[in-house]
């Protein structure tokens, strides 16, 4: 009785995503630049993501962040 009720009534992130139709199906190699807003910056050193640059700053602690929720759910 209550799924009749629910049924059409999902949460928006619930809710299958449409798909533009001149969206390419694939990966990022896949992607269409439209616009260009400004042009890529040019570093002389690697570029890091910002994960391993916090923790080689010992900014970020996966591993205490891992461990701090099953604290908690262990009180």
């Amino acid at each position: 009785m209550v799924a009749n009720k629910m049924k059409g009534k999902l949460e928006p992130s619930e809710r299958q995503k449409l798909i533009e139709q001149d969206v390419p199906i694939g990966g990022e190699d896949c992607a269409i630049i439209r616009k260009m807003i400004v042009s890529p910056r040019e570093f002389s050193f690697p570029v890091k993501d910002h994960q391993k640059l916090g923790k080689e700053l010992d900014l970020l602690d996966f591993d205490l962040a891992l461990v701090v929720p099953l604290m908690i759910v262990n009180l």
